[in-house]
């Protein structure tokens, strides 16, 4: 008997602690659960913010690159805008420049083909030019078509710092020229180029004969410098001839003729313009001088002007004062204050108040 109600407690004993186990475990297990869906939840959290923080720190560096791109694109439109514009302005520049220089081609080859008139005013045209290009003005710094005795230059070009005047005379001779550019073969080659330098010659010879030089200056205090300039308005057509002939300068000048091209005439005209520059300044400079002088002449007379005024003025005062002492001094036999205060003194009344201090004095000698 005892030991079955031993036996029967432990078992309730043991079913009481099965029971007690059962709970607890399935306690912790919720606790676990708990636990474990927090623990993930706020693993979760910090996973998305570290997940985002890198994901910044990899897309702001690449937005960024990808701007500086954009910019790059943007920069590469403006420029290829601005070369654009400026290649169409370009192009049309190029355009205008070959249209004139088609017309200018045009005009040169009508004069080469022209007779001996038209080359001879297209000559004239380039000398305007090259004279209009250095800043001369006509009338003032050279003389267009103008003499004397039936010899009438081109051109008189006056230097003002020499008081020199150089004739200018242009002439043009290009058919031989033409040909020996267009030659085909050799001998059609030299025969042409002969006949320029023979033409080149010619024209030095009868501009010798004109001998502008001899003739009057147009212009009062200049002489003539004693030679005249023979304008060839191409450089290469008498390089090609001086080449050929290499004495035709030493022979121009033995004949009072220098032979000039665009460009040597450009220089030189360049020198006279520097004279004609430092003329003005020495001219300008006596113009001041003289008007100086007409300014301290006036100030001088004004000044004058004023002190006699000034002295008139003393004389005035002195005559002023002079007069009143006069009035004022009894047995002067000018005194008109004593006699004018006796007849206030007699009674007589006056419509207006005296304004005359010596008449408010009286006379400095009493009554007469």
């Amino acid at each position: 008997m005892v030991l079955a109600g031993i036996a029967a407690a432990a078992a309730v004993l043991l079913a009481a602690v099965a029971v007690w186990l059962f709970f607890s475990v399935r306690a912790s297990l919720a606790r676990f659960g708990t636990d474990s869906a927090e623990a993930l939840r706020r693993g979760g959290s910090e996973l998305a913010d570290i997940g985002a923080g890198r994901l910044r720190q990899v897309i702001e560096p690449l937005e960024r690159q990808i701007e500086a791109c954009r910019e790059s694109v943007r920069a590469a439109e403006r420029r290829n805008a601005e070369i654009e514009t400026a290649m169409k302005t370009h192009m049309e520049g190029l355009a205008v420049a070959a249209r004139r220089f088609d017309t200018t081609a045009t005009a040169f080859v009508s004069a080469v083909d022209g007779g001996s008139k038209v080359q001879g005013d297209w000559g004239e045209r380039i000398l305007w030019s090259v004279l209009e290009a250095c800043g001369l003005v006509e009338g003032v710094h050279y003389l267009a078509q103008s003499g004397s005795d039936g010899k009438i230059p081109d051109c008189q070009i006056l230097d003002a710092s020499t008081r020199k005047i150089l004739v200018v005379d242009a002439k043009s001779s290009w058919k031989s020229y033409r040909e020996m550019c267009g030659a085909v073969d050799a001998r059609a080659r030299d025969a042409a180029l002969a006949e320029h330098v023979r033409s080149v010659r010619t024209q030095i010879d009868a501009l010798a004969r004109k001998e502008y030089h001899r003739s009057a200056p147009p212009r009062e205090g200049y002489e003539y410098v004693p030679l005249s300039a023979m304008f060839v308005p191409s450089d290469a057509a008498l390089w090609t001839a001086v080449k050929s002939d290499p004495d035709i300068p030493n022979y121009a000048f033995s004949k009072g003729v220098a032979l000039v091209t665009p460009t040597s005439l450009f220089g030189f005209l360049k020198l006279v313009m520097a004279g004609w520059a430092k003329y003005d300044v020495n001219r300008n400079a006596d113009r001041i001088m003289e008007e100086a002088k007409k300014l301290v002449q006036r100030i001088d007379a004004l000044l004058a002007s004023i002190e006699d005024v000034g002295r008139n003025l003393d004389r005035a005062r002195e005559s002023q004062q002079s007069a009143l002492r006069l009035a004022n001094t009894e047995g002067s036999g000018q005194c008109v204050l004593g006699p004018a205060r006796r007849i206030l003194d007699y009674g007589v009344k006056l419509d207006k108040a005296l304004r005359s201090a010596s008449m408010e004095r009286g006379c400095g000698n009493g009554g007469e």
